[in-house]
């Protein structure tokens, strides 16, 4: 295989993506720019999306050129000649209870946005493979995939095992919706083999887990391609020296459930044990936010600086002496760890923060209960050779293993042994 992976393929890839990606804000919309970015280096790319192309329609960045982009919505499903006698609403209902036989309770908006759009991108894109980017858009959209042409590759990504991140969810929260949200994603999941080819997920432990709970028989490639960073733009600043006011960084989106817990129980079980041993401190909070109400919990806190959404984290991770990653909950794998490595500030991790992550002892700190995760800080704040350690440790770990163009590239080889 070869000369044809050096140099572009004929094969066309339709990927979609059922969510704004550009600028990538988050874990799954990074994952999904660096998809498209790295696989239309090898192969003929199209993108099925709601992005807003507004957002860069007058000012095209470079790596989409050459991309042909479909936009999902704003196109009516049509059924001729009822479309004049029957409300819309009403039509949409009785297309989605034809298209699934009835099999479904409730009319689905991903379907109906996509629909029209998704048999546009299969007439003129005319794709080999078809990659979906989340659990719903997969459920509800592959066999239109089918239906249009049976020899179509379709490639799942699944960015988290859905059915165990919403469990973890509710017995944290105990929250009855997560609960209904995580049975009916172990439905899906459980059956992926008759919706798929091939499953690519970022850890391991997301391949285990979902090749388990599927014995059907069928031939689907369960596969690993973790995610990663993009090393040549990441500066690292090594050699940290003791800070007057150490700072101590959390960066995430402070709108994903498991972070905002993990917040929670960092502030009501750690900070005590630090400000017990430490006269002073600052932990810097960083990440997209619709807004900070949940946590005015924080306000007011002399050793909290709670900034939210910044434009560019390089200068706070530069700025930091290390990162913390106290998650309890969530799957797959925690970019936050990965770039803060990427940048050379340590990491403190949970165990279950760091999974899917190929590190060792050098690499990062790895603390489970309180007091270990406070220890851990105020060891750091102390040890300035222990610090440097990982910081040139974890560099070297995400140059070796977690580049995107190396990734992508697994992905690529991928691709071209299903087809």
């Amino acid at each position: 295989m070869i000369d044809s992976l050096n140099r572009k393929s004929s094969l066309k890839v339709l990927i979609v993506i059922p969510y704004e990606f550009y600028p990538p804000k988050g874990g799954g919309a990074l994952r999904c720019f660096y998809a498209t970015k790295e696989l239309s280096k090898y192969f003929d790319v199209a993108v099925l999306t709601n992005q807003d192309f507004d957002t860069f329609e007058n000012d095209m960045p470079d790596i989409f050129k050459g991309i042909k982009f479909f936009k999902a919505g704003g196109a009516n499903i049509k059924i001729p000649f009822f479309r004049f006698l029957i409300p819309k609403r009403v039509l949409n209902y009785l297309f989605f209870k034809l298209f699934f036989k009835g099999g479904k309770t409730s009319v689905n908006s991903m379907f109906l946005n996509f629909y029209t759009p998704l048999k546009l991108s299969l007439n003129e894109f005319c794709p080999d493979v078809v990659i979906f980017e989340n659990l719903e858009s997969l459920f509800y959209l592959s066999n239109i995939v089918r239906k249009y042409e049976s020899k179509i590759k379709i490639i799942y990504e699944a960015h988290n095992v859905d059915h165990v991140l919403w469990k973890k969810l509710a017995d944290a929260e105990n929250n009855i919706e997560y609960l209904r949200y995580s049975k009916n994603a172990y439905k899906i999941e459980s059956t992926i083999d008759s919706y798929t080819d091939c499953v690519v997920c970022v850890t391991k432990e997301d391949e285990s887990i979902l090749r388990g709970i599927n014995n059907t028989g069928i031939k689907t490639l369960y596969t690993t391609v973790a995610s990663g960073v993009d090393v040549d733009l990441k500066t690292p600043a090594l050699n940290y020296n003791q800070q007057l006011k150490p700072k101590i960084l959390f960066c995430g989106s402070l709108n994903y459930l498991p972070n905002i817990e993990g917040i929670r129980w960092f502030y009501d079980k750690v900070m005590p044990l630090l400000r017990s041993r430490i006269n002073d401190f600052e932990i810097v909070i960083i990440g997209n936010c619709e807004n900070l109400d949940q946590f005015t919990y924080l306000k007011g806190d002399t050793n909290i600086n709670l900034v939210g959404r910044v434009e560019d984290v390089a200068p706070y991770y530069h700025d930091s002496l290390l990162s913390i990653v106290p998650l309890l909950s969530g799957s797959g794998i925690r970019l936050k760890i990965t770039e803060s490595m990427s940048f050379g500030c340590p990491v403190i991790s949970t165990t279950l923060g760091a999974e899917g992550i190929a590190y060792d002892e050098n690499s990062i700190v790895i603390a489970d209960t309180p007091e270990d995760f406070a220890e851990a800080i105020i060891m750091l704040l102390k040890d300035v050779q222990l610090t440097n350690k990982l910081s040139k440790n974890g560099r070297l770990l995400v140059e070796q293993k977690y580049d995107w163009k190396m990734l992508m590239g697994n992905f690529r080889d991928i691709i071209h042994s299903l087809n």
